[in-house]
């Protein structure tokens, strides 16, 4: 499975040439087979495993270790926890980085302990500040784990943590543990250290309105590293407070502009430290090919998202179509982004998804075959199947859009997730199945796709 997010800011603020609504069509959809043409390398399948990466005295620490699923010498990084310990919000977030071509390992320093209760958070943080030699010699251990996992590049390792786990990818920096780069999401640091050891490059994400950590002292620490040698980064988000890049649970402190522009910095910050070869991202691109009118190849749930390159609402869209992807694991095997612009290449798509930071399979419907049998007609739309290719939703991914150069502060139907969600349910339900579901249709608006003549070989 793949995961992983870079934000477009962009708005279809004006009519954009090939932006029109979509017509929709309440014929049912035959299912399709795919058969792969022709591939480009595909390094975005990852791999996942609990390992056992520390022991000292009687206890073993265990993370989460994702990687590249092809063999390579990859970048590595550590992640360290927030407060509440390592959890499936820290994991996703491995899968994230393995899937851009990194080896991500989750480190644990709580020993097997996670927390959705404050003050028992509290306890285990404080518990771990209070004997900061073993939490350092744990984490040394993670470094020593990646070295030797036999596709980790030992000179390209760097660490990210997020709140209790920012303080300590500042100390792992400060310490010089081994590192070239460090990222710190509002994690504590004292701007009295002594800054002599580091040699790691660190990028830091702070929020202007945390009540833990004054931004006054962020700007002391900020002065202090223009005084080190290196090429440090620390960024001030205004009107943001604690935790504004977590999307766990119902953080009503997330800030989404703040959580993405970080995000994209943290990529281009980490890309430029360790030398990520843009090859280790590179997707297979499948060129459609009509089969049958069977089921489709595998029979699953399949989510098809048709998109192009050049759309402003398909491109603004990038950020919620990965939360989407990130939302329903069981949906990650079978979701497919169709590119439907014949002009565009292999190549074009990659960087495409590179810059967005899309996630899912990826194929190229230059002939439109998809889009015929599916209805779609605009980009950004979505087609969901149930398992044995009956299409239960065919739309918007939301409702945000209005129209064009209209849109709302934040959607207030999101479409896209229902369809899915419900689909879920009936297939969790013994009594009934897909049939039992009528096909939904939504008006989408985005950017027209049957203006875009077919290849001739179509």
């Amino acid at each position: 499975m793949k995961h992983g997010i870079i934000a477009s800011l962009l708005l279809c603020a004006v009519v954009v040439p090939g932006c029109q609504d979509a017509r929709q069509s309440q014929d049912a959809v035959p299912a399709i087979a795919l058969a792969k043409t022709a591939a480009v390398t595909d390094k975005a399948k990852i791999e996942t495993a609990e390992v056992v990466y520390s022991k000292q005295g009687d206890v073993e620490s265990t993370g989460f270790l994702a990687r590249p699923s092809e063999d390579g010498n990859y970048p590595g990084i550590v992640l360290i926890h927030e407060w509440w310990g390592l959890n499936d919000h820290i994991r996703q977030e491995a899968r994230r980085f393995a899937e851009l071509g990194y080896v991500a390992l989750a480190v644990d320093l709580y020993a097997g302990e996670a927390t959705t209760e404050p003050e028992r958070a509290r306890e285990l943080a404080t518990a771990v500040r209070d004997d900061m030699a073993k939490a350092q010699q744990n984490l040394r251990d993670a470094l020593d784990h990646l070295k030797g996992t036999g596709f980790v590049d030992p000179e390209r390792l760097a660490s990210i943590g997020w709140c209790f786990g920012g303080g300590w990818s500042y100390q792992i920096a400060r310490n010089n543990l081994g590192v070239k780069a460090s990222v710190i999401f509002y994690g504590r640091f004292n701007p009295e250290d002594d800054l002599a050891q580091m040699r790691a490059k660190i990028i830091g994400h702070f929020a202007e309105e945390d009540r833990a950590i004054k931004v006054d002292n962020v700007r002391e620490f900020q002065a202090k590293l223009k005084t080190q040698s290196g090429d440090h980064e620390i960024y001030i988000y205004p009107n943001t407070t604690h935790g504004f890049a977590s999307r766990e649970g119902d953080n009503p402190g997330y800030d989404k502009e703040a959580a993405e522009l970080a995000w994209e910095r943290t990529l281009a910050f980490l890309k430029e430290h360790l030398q990520l070869d843009a090859a280790a991202a590179a997707r297979e691109v499948t060129d459609l090919v009509l089969v049958n009118f069977g089921p489709l190849a595998d029979g699953d749930m399949t989510l098809l998202v048709f998109t192009r390159t050049d759309c402003p609402i398909a491109n603004r869209y990038a950020p919620e179509i990965r939360r989407v992807y990130e939302a329903f694991d069981t949906l990650q095997d079978n979701f497919y982004l169709v590119y439907v612009d014949p002009a565009e290449t292999a190549e074009q798509i990659q960087e495409h998804l590179e810059e967005y930071n899309l996630p899912g399979k990826v194929i190229r419907d230059p002939g439109h075959r998809l889009v015929e049998k599916t209805g779609a007609r605009v980009t950004p739309e979505a087609a969901l199947f149930a398992a044995g290719g009956k299409m239960v939703y065919r739309g918007r991914i939301d409702d945000q859009y209005v129209d064009f150069g209209k849109t709302r502060a934040a959607p207030t139907q999101r479409d896209l997730r229902e369809a899915i969600g419900k689909l879920l349910d009936v297939s969790q339900d013994e009594g009934h199945d897909a049939d039992d579901i009528e096909l939904v249709t939504t008006k989408a608006i985005g950017c027209y796709i049957t203006d875009l003549k077919p290849v001739a070989s179509e």
